[in-house]
């Protein structure tokens, strides 16, 4: 377990910049959705109401015999983030890949349970909606779900009326689990003005960004003509940057980028 976190516990660098305090621990400043297209909603069934997007629920055949669970208006559910307190984890609608266990589910006609083999979890409907979440798998009705196909509708058994939709704002409040995040802390905010900045990518697939300078504290009133950056992960300095309004970076999957902003 130590081998997940030796890099970050031996990096004096790190270590140097958590232990650093210029009047402020540090806070989230950017965040972008990482993959996410949407969040499944459970409410009340009204398949004519677009903005609900209700309609459009397809089952995928992945292989050995598990499913991918298709999306209206494109991506497929899948299984990320912690989700609300009290579930097994959060779903999100991203990309499609049938090889993504966290996108794999066993879907059982009979109970209406969508499991996830990884986990042993199953898609659940918390407290008649509108949060989807991963849960314990049950004989209640808040994870029996039918998928109608001649009106593509993904939904609770008949006589709750609770239908599974896609909105752009995850029901549980946990987006920030699902979403791309840059935090920053201010190591120095005298000459030379100094920013710590970690860029978060939950997702299983790599992002590239294109983030506001001056989104980092201090620097929207420091205005800096050039500004050095230092990889604090690799302990190397990077090319400053020079008459630009944004920094650019790569995140791979299930990684970080962190990074030390020097405006002389």
């Amino acid at each position: 377990k130590v081998a997940a976190v030796i890099d970050v516990i031996s990096n004096p660098e790190a270590i140097a910049i958590n232990q650093a305090w210029a009047g402020h621990p540090g806070r989230l400043i950017w965040s972008s959705l990482s993959g996410a297209f949407g969040f499944p909603a459970a409410r009340a069934c009204s398949l004519v109401n677009p903005q609900l997007r209700q309609v459009g629920w397809l089952l995928g055949a992945a292989s050995d015999g598990a499913m991918v669970v298709k999306a209206p208006g494109g991506g497929c559910l899948k299984v990320q983030g912690a989700g609300y307190p009290g579930g097994a984890g959060g779903l999100i609608i991203g990309r499609c890949n049938g090889s993504d266990p966290a996108q794999r589910f066993m879907y059982n006609a009979t109970s209406g349970q969508l499991r996830q083999p990884s986990s042993g979890h199953c898609v659940d409907v918390h407290s008649g909606g509108p949060i989807v979440w991963m849960y314990g798998c049950t004989s209640g009705p808040n994870d029996h779900f039918v998928f109608n196909s001649t009106t593509q509708a993904l939904s609770l058994p008949v006589g709750f009326n609770i239908c599974i939709g896609v909105e752009s704002a995850d029901p549980a409040g946990a987006t920030v689990e699902s979403t791309l995040q840059l935090w920053a802390k201010p190591i120095s905010t005298s000459s030379p003005y100094t920013v710590a900045a970690l860029l978060i990518n939950p997702d299983t697939v790599p992002h590239a960004v294109s983030i506001p300078l001056a989104l980092l504290p201090g620097f929207s009133a420091v205005a800096p003509a050039a500004v050095q950056l230092r990889d604090v992960w690799a302990r190397q300095d990077l090319a400053p940057l020079k008459g630009v309004a944004n920094f650019s970076a790569h995140v791979g999957p299930l990684d970080s980028v962190f990074l030390l902003f020097n405006a002389p």
